[in-house]
């Protein structure tokens, strides 16, 4: 009973509390730690992107939030780090994300300056000039996907990680391999990213 007491007595005391000792998780060379998807939006080039693709959408706040940023958040979540390309402009860390990132905003920006569907009645245009856009910037956000048919991830606990499908849950590594069926992975991985 008196160990009780004591016990009820610390733990409602206001003393100091005791210091918390984080443990540090060391990640192991070759392997990547998981980001959020805040610190992989926080790059100055992301940052320009997203608000030019805000700047050049119609909807409303809370539409664009839906329809527009959190699948492009999730997408960006599911790709970490990873390239594009073996070699080239794209083929270092972040390349995939920055690629989508300034191919949809090219896409929605160049979309602005032109009325859909083309030789249709302004009225019609007019109706229509939303979902035109949206259409745009879901096939410029779709259409780097078959890319990452060529990457294949590995966890930490030796788990396999498809990068694109699903977002890494600890520390991972990737490599290109020969692609396959790069057509049905973008299919699959843009199913799952579609509100």
């Amino acid at each position: 009973m008196r160990d009780r007491i004591r016990t009820l007595r610390f733990l409602f005391s206001k003393g100091e509390p005791e210091p918390v000792h984080h443990v540090s998780v060391v990640t192991p060379a070759g392997y990547h730690t998981p980001r959020t998807v805040d610190t992989l939006c926080r790059s100055p080039l992301r940052k320009t992107c997203l608000q030019q693709i805000w700047e050049n959408s119609s909807l409303p706040a809370d539409v664009y939030h839906r329809f527009y940023i959190t699948p492009l958040h999730s997408l960006l979540a599911r790709v970490q780090n990873v390239p594009a390309t073996q070699q080239g402009r794209w083929s270092q860390s972040d390349g995939f994300g920055d690629l989508t990132l300034q191919f949809t905003t090219c896409a929605v920006r160049l979309a602005k300056g032109y009325m859909f569907p083309p030789g249709a009645a302004p009225e019609e245009q007019a109706e229509q000039n939303v979902m035109w856009n949206a259409v745009i910037f879901w096939s410029a956000l779709f259409w780097h996907l078959p890319l990452l048919a060529s990457l294949e991830g590995e966890l930490l606990d030796g788990k396999s990680w498809l990068p694109g499908i699903t977002v890494p849950d600890s520390s991972y590594r990737f490599r290109f391999r020969e692609a396959d069926n790069s057509s049905a992975f973008a299919a699959l991985a843009a199913g799952q990213l579609m509100p």
